[in-house]
């Protein structure tokens, strides 16, 4: 298997590990390690781990460094099982990419607190970048973002952020994970005034993704829907967290995976 099929494959079994571990709050130098010695014996390992070394909630991690020497290490000791040439060309291509963006970027001392109003920079994967803003924080769901409608590719400063326009409604992401372990990047602060909490809907999906019963939740209680929501909230967002690296594939190509209108029977 190719490198380069890997990373067209983000259900792949190693990733989706390495995404759990990191969403319940595992260092992601250590889950790299971790996944390493699981399956130290396997070329596709080495491929894998260096997709995720390319992956930009990577670039900004302290110990990042550490995780690339491990992978040196491997793919000196395995070449011989790496037969494709362009598989070990992309394979070191990839650790100096990721020594290079490791080297380059300051590591600042201390990790700042996220408050309402704080600005995100988010890196995408095309080399654009992306903006969000905390604008509200529910006492059960956690930390709710917006995200502008514009995508960049330069690097803009917070005073030009103007977020009138989203690209989707709010959502909910584990922002103190995304802040401590320098997934995106705080840029400022923009406050927030008279902001309308978003209708929510939610459902138990089946085993083909369908849901055969819906509920509204308006942040402070839930309302049964039924089997199909009402037009007007067929646009509306599921009641789920969203990890960095799925909103940020959402943001750039808008794919949804908690689409209503693909769930409803």
């Amino acid at each position: 298997m190719k490198y380069t099929d890997l990373l067209k494959n983000p259900q792949n079994s190693i990733v989706s590990e390495f995404d759990r571990k990191t969403l319940q709050g595992v260092n992601p130098g250590k889950a790299a390690k971790s996944l390493a010695a699981k399956f130290d014996q396997s070329a596709e390992a080495l491929l894998v781990l260096s997709s995720l070394l390319l992956d930009v909630r990577l670039r900004f991690h302290p110990i990042i460094l550490e995780a690339i020497g491990l992978l040196e290490k491997m793919a000196f000791h395995f070449t011989p099982v790496l037969r494709d040439e362009a598989a070990r060309k992309d394979l070191l291509s990839a650790l100096k990419f990721a020594v290079h963006t490791a080297n380059s970027f300051p590591k600042p001392s201390k990790v700042p607190r996220p408050k309402i109003g704080s600005l995100y920079q988010i890196p995408l994967r095309d080399g654009s970048f992306s903006y969000g803003r905390y604008v509200f924080d529910h006492p059960e769901q956690g930390y709710l973002f917006a995200v502008l409608a514009q995508v960049s590719p330069i690097q803009i400063g917070s005073d030009q952020l103007n977020f009138s326009d989203l690209r989707f409604p709010p959502v909910f992401v584990p922002l103190p994970f995304i802040t401590r372990e320098w997934i995106w990047q705080m840029i400022g602060n923009q406050p927030v005034e008279d902001f309308p909490f978003p209708l929510f809907v939610s459902g138990n999906s089946d085993e083909n993704g369908k849901v055969h019963k819906w509920w509204l939740y308006d942040g402070a209680r839930e309302v049964e829907l039924g089997v199909h929501p009402p037009d007007h909230l067929l646009d509306a967002e599921q009641l789920v967290t969203w990890c960095a690296s799925d909103l940020e594939e959402r943001i750039l190509t808008g794919y949804n995976p908690t689409n209503i209108r693909d769930a409803i029977i």
